[in-house]
């Protein structure tokens, strides 16, 4: 069942978003009604595109972190594994191709205009 344009949790989650990453002054795209994308600046003229896509059950975050580990494939995993036990709310994950992002899923309820 998916929410309507109004005053849903998704609604309101999607207005919050949209205003905080504006009033930060990043860059605000809509992949679709659901998903807002944004570019986080980094060094070296580098950028770190988010993608967070909001649905009844929370909100789900991806930065891309890297391109599929062609050399010591078994190191890298090993690594993101490890890190992975440490992490709390995230977690490195891969995509159909093996390229690195880092996921994380917060509740609707965590997204609030503080």
């Amino acid at each position: 069942m998916s929410e309507t344009v109004g005053d849903g949790p998704v609604d309101v989650a999607h207005r919050v978003l949209v205003d905080e990453l504006a009033e930060s002054g990043l860059p605000v795209d809509h992949a679709d009604a659901n998903t807002v994308v944004t570019e986080l600046p980094g060094d070296h003229k580098l950028k770190t595109t988010v993608s967070f896509s909001l649905n009844p059950r929370g909100m789900i975050l991806n930065a891309f972190v890297a391109r599929r580990a062609d050399e010591h494939r078994e190191e890298v995993f090993e690594w993101l594994l490890e890190r992975n036990r440490r992490l709390n709310m995230i977690a490195y994950t891969l995509d159909p191709l093996g390229d690195i992002y880092l996921t994380g899923r917060l509740p609707l309820s965590a997204i609030t205009p503080q």
